[in-house]
């Protein structure tokens, strides 16, 4: 069974991925999610940060960031348990 906290955070992760994606194909390129760092932190980071920052959320390094990947750097980053494995039967 999955946790309240866990559900929580994956509903404001598809809403925050949604809005990111502006491309809407449903992954997040090293341009949407640069555009959208520097929209939040105009000052605070520079490229080199958000480019390592990329790099160390797209596990597979794809060059894209899937919504599982997203989901899963934001867990780890706000302390939520994800489970390694999801199931289908899961509900969210």
């Amino acid at each position: 069974m999955l946790s309240d906290q866990f559900i929580k955070q994956v509903q404001q992760c598809d809403t925050l991925f949604t809005d990111i994606d502006t491309v809407g194909d449903c992954q997040l390129s090293f341009s949407e999610f640069e555009a959208y760092v520097q929209k939040r932190n105009p000052d605070k980071q520079d490229q080199e940060n958000v480019m390592k920052d990329f790099n160390k959320m797209d596990i597979d390094q794809s060059g894209y960031l899937s919504f599982h990947e997203f989901l899963r750097a934001i867990c780890k980053k706000n302390g939520v348990y994800m489970p390694s494995e999801l199931s289908i039967h899961d509900k969210l």
